[in-house]
């Protein structure tokens, strides 16, 4: 539920960004031309590989985490980790092929695509000790 409630909030701000292009912008704006280039129908690609990657790999991080700790409870950095790990290379899967294939060679791809896993996975470690530290603070509502 939340992942689509997530997933509608990206489209209506997409659609609210949309509109503000229909606008004439003031002769002292800065951000017209930036927000058509990142809005425009020229990154539309870029955004479709965002939405698909976000639906399937936060339906799956839930689905995974929720997994683990039925089947693992006494290990909370292996379902915090053990979701965020796979459902992060599911994304990189789904978003960096479908956004930037055919517009680099190979090794730059490559590239893009190992270090952005790379850098998703090192945000997950750090955000590990915050994790345990938010369990400590307050009980979970659902165990």
């Amino acid at each position: 539920k939340g992942v689509y409630m997530g997933f509608l909030t990206m489209l209506i701000m997409l659609l609210v960004y949309a509109v503000t292009l229909w606008f004439k912008p003031d002769s002292t704006d800065i951000a017209h031309e930036h927000l058509k280039s990142v809005i425009g129908f020229s990154s539309m690609r870029i955004v479709a590989a965002s939405f698909a990657a976000y639906i399937v790999s936060n339906t799956f991080d839930i689905s995974a985490f929720s997994f683990i700790r039925k089947h693992r409870p006494a290990l909370p950095w292996l379902r915090n980790n053990g979701s965020t790990f796979t459902s992060q290379l599911i994304d990189t899967l789904i978003f960096v092929p479908f956004a930037f294939y055919g517009m680099y060679d190979l090794k730059t791809f490559m590239y893009i695509l190992v270090s952005t896993y790379f850098f998703k996975t090192v945000g997950a470690l750090i955000d590990t000790p915050f994790f345990y530290l938010a369990r400590k603070i307050k009980k979970p509502l659902f165990a």
